[in-house]
């Protein structure tokens, strides 16, 4: 298979061809250009620029991590993803990119570490995309909920943060630079997923996803 090729392919399908053929350069180089710098990097840059971390030269140090964890062990990781939607291989990339950025800035003693949150939680390798349809239902859903809420938007935010771009709930806060203890956090995130599991929108149940 070409270049060209594999540039018209989905990200869904291009991943389910590289699980299969992990070992063919020609996948490597299209999977650095659709990643590399539009999702990788642009995540850990995210990461440094909400800890104020000056030094994003080390972007690149923290992108090689990120390729370190996808080649390990025969490239496992990637080859067990449950590659479900199109926008798994995205959510999938965000995830271990923003938890190995937290790690570095951990080891350069740049990020303060509340005790209450000593212990950043690993996210699982086969946390799933969102599919459009279900995002777009949550978030209407979301909208109908708070329509008269006080601190909707933030509260959205915080939803979406956590169960759309895989941020962990200890590291939520801070991310947004809001003054809020991670207790309130969870009852925010948990309080509304329960609204939503049992909330219909034009007639019909949405179920969120069970990741979250």
């Amino acid at each position: 298979m070409k270049n060209t090729q594999l540039r018209e392919l989905s990200n869904k399908e291009f991943i389910d061809l590289m699980k299969n053929d992990y070992e063919n350069d020609l996948f490597w180089i299209e999977f650095v250009r659709r990643y590399q710098t539009k999702v990788i990097g642009y995540k850990v840059y995210q990461v440094f620029r909400q800890y104020d971390y000056s030094e994003l030269s080390m972007v690149n140090e923290v992108v090689s991590r990120v390729y370190s964890i996808l080649a390990n062990k025969d490239c496992r990781a990637l080859r067990q993803l449950e590659n479900r939607y199109d926008g798994t291989i995205i959510n999938y990339l965000r995830t271990i990119s923003h938890r190995e950025a937290v790690r570095f800035l951990k080891e350069e003693s740049k990020q303060p570490t509340p005790a209450s949150e000593r212990d950043f939680p690993d996210i699982e390798t086969d946390f799933e995309a969102i599919p459009e349809d279900l995002r777009e239902a949550v978030e209407a859903c979301l909208e109908e909920i708070m329509v008269k809420h006080k601190h909707k938007q933030r509260n959205k935010l915080i939803y979406t943060l956590h169960y759309f771009n895989g941020i962990p709930k200890k590291d939520i806060a801070e991310s947004l630079n809001v003054n809020l203890h991670f207790s309130s956090i969870c009852r925010i995130i948990d309080g509304l997923h329960k609204l939503i599991r049992n909330h219909c929108i034009d007639g019909q149940r949405i179920v969120a996803p069970s990741a979250m």
